[in-house]
């Protein structure tokens, strides 16, 4: 829920006393990662200070343990259809059995490379859910063992840390990969396709249903619209402010050096956002663009 609409002096100090206390007991890290009062400082104009302030009260920050639990939560959900069996032993056995016979893989992004999020990622769902190095595979170790006929599989699961537009996985899926469409691949294997992540917007999940209509997603958290900075309903906001935001935004982003088409973030999601290894592109680029006259919340890894 958004503040209401207090004088500048109390506004701030109700703002920077809360990201403090979220310093001191460790749900936010030091200000080398969440520069929050370099950030606020970017902002000298009231009116400006005013609405910064208001966006800095709404930011969510998913640390590091947050993160995997929340992975492990999604991926445990897949366990519920066991949960119906008689004992309790039987419902472990049939996980168990299910574990053996899923592939786990993470979500890469367009360009793969070594520092994606995903090396991070498969390590929490080894660790978390003591799952061997030889279910986790990179996603064309899985199409070669599905094309070998080797897998063994009967279900994959892919996992990331956040759903925006949903982009980035119907690409992986449906851009063609030897010879033939990934999706129709592991569906005429027999195999089931899910999606674990800590975080999803509305808007991704239907893109996804819409797109690949077969892939389950399990998301431990989903946010609607109301989460966007520049929804009508946005729960950033007190009304007396609503009317403004948009002038705000696009004026700090002139300032940090953002072009106006790239102001709201990818697909224009307009979030406030990050995780402890990331910020998401979805997010306002005003939290993690840099220049000589910008500070950053964040540095986007």
């Amino acid at each position: 829920m958004p503040l209401p609409n207090l004088d500048l002096h109390n506004l701030e100090e109700v703002v920077l006393e809360k990201c403090d206390s979220f310093v001191r007991l460790s749900v936010w890290p030091s200000s080398q990662q969440l520069n929050f009062r370099g950030w606020i400082d970017n902002f000298s104009d009231d009116q400006d200070r005013t609405y910064a302030l208001h966006l800095l009260n709404s930011f969510t920050f998913y640390n590091s343990e947050l993160c995997s639990a929340l992975l492990f939560g999604a991926i445990q959900s897949l366990s519920i259809p066991h949960s119906r069996l008689e004992t309790m032993n039987e419902s472990l056995l049939a996980w168990d059995a299910d574990l053996r016979r899923t592939i786990f893989v993470p979500v890469e992004g367009e360009k793969p490379n070594i520092t994606d999020s995903g090396i991070m990622l498969a390590g929490m769902v080894r660790r978390r859910l003591q799952i061997p190095e030889d279910r986790i595979k990179s996603f064309d170790q899985l199409l070669q063992a599905i094309a070998a006929g080797r897998s063994g599989i009967t279900r994959v699961v892919f996992f990331d840390d956040f759903i925006g537009s949903g982009q980035q996985f119907i690409r992986l899926l449906l851009t063609p990969r030897m010879n033939n469409v990934p999706y129709d691949i592991i569906l005429s294997a027999g195999c089931e396709i899910r999606y674990c992540c800590f975080v999803a917007t509305a808007y991704g999940l239907r893109n996804i249903e819409g797109s690949l209509p077969d892939a389950k997603v399990q998301s431990s958290h989903v946010i609607d619209e109301t989460h966007s900075v520049v929804a009508p309903n946005s729960r950033v906001w007190p009304n007396e402010l609503r009317s403004g935001v948009d002038d705000f935004i696009l004026r700090s982003s002139r300032r940090a050096g953002i072009p106006d088409h790239n102001r709201l973030g990818f697909h224009n999601l307009g979030l406030a956002l990050a995780f402890d290894h990331t910020i998401p592109d979805a997010s306002l680029p005003i939290f993690y663009n840099s220049t000589s006259d910008w500070i950053p919340l964040m540095r986007r890894t």
